[in-house]
């Protein structure tokens, strides 16, 4: 079997995930957008929010 080859900013994103909200948001730019059960999630700031409620 064959590793799987991930792109760097997924691994980011699960390796923050694992840590705090603050290191998550760190992973999306000013204009990054989230999508959760039927709410938007836009900028780092709001995302982190979302990240701290989920």
């Amino acid at each position: 079997m064959s590793p799987l080859n991930i792109p760097e900013p997924i691994t980011a994103y699960y390796a923050a995930d694992q840590q705090n909200p603050e290191a998550l948001a760190r992973c999306f730019t000013a204009q990054a957008v989230v999508k959760d059960e039927g709410r938007t999630y836009t900028g780092p700031e709001t995302i982190k929010a979302w990240e701290i409620t989920a």
